[in-house]
């Protein structure tokens, strides 16, 4: 008879396996492997559970510093802007700026005030912007006749 998993496991009912798949021992039923060969089932759901990792000092430290640099970041776009006063400088500047906002949905998302999917929606939906603010700066300032060509 099986007795109950310990707490921190997951207890995954196995289906027979064919002999000469895993030797001729079976798996044991009370542990999940993974792709990365982990067994230790209490391991694997911290690497899924958001609750575990929300707090993290190495998560808090990342956006912290990743809102730090993207702000300065953002700043020098700016600057930059109001010197050169072009479209590409502008865009450029907005892409910075996007990157600002998504350092500012991630940590919301820590502190619990942006939900999940909404998170994901925000962040997604920044990447495609940042990408065409960035492809459409690069097209303009490309040559401006169609004589030139590359090199």
């Amino acid at each position: 008879m099986l007795e109950p998993p310990a707490p921190t496991e997951v207890f995954i009912p196995s289906r027979p396996v064919p002999p000469g798949v895993y030797g001729e021992r079976t798996p044991p039923v009370d542990r999940v492997v993974d792709v990365l060969g982990t067994t230790d089932a209490a391991a694997l759901l911290a690497m899924t559970d958001w609750s575990a990792a929300r707090h993290s000092p190495l998560l808090m430290t990342v956006l912290v510093l990743a809102g730090i640099g993207t702000t300065l970041l953002f700043l020098l776009g700016v600057v930059a802007y109001r010197r050169r006063r072009t479209r590409p400088y502008l865009l450029i500047t907005l892409a910075l700026a996007a990157l600002v906002v998504r350092t500012v949905v991630g940590l919301g998302t820590v502190y619990g005030h942006v939900p999940m999917g909404l998170h994901h929606l925000v962040e997604h939906g920044l990447d495609f912007l940042i990408a065409v603010f960035l492809l459409t700066a690069v097209y303009l300032s490309g040559p401006r006749s169609s004589g030139e060509e590359f090199g």
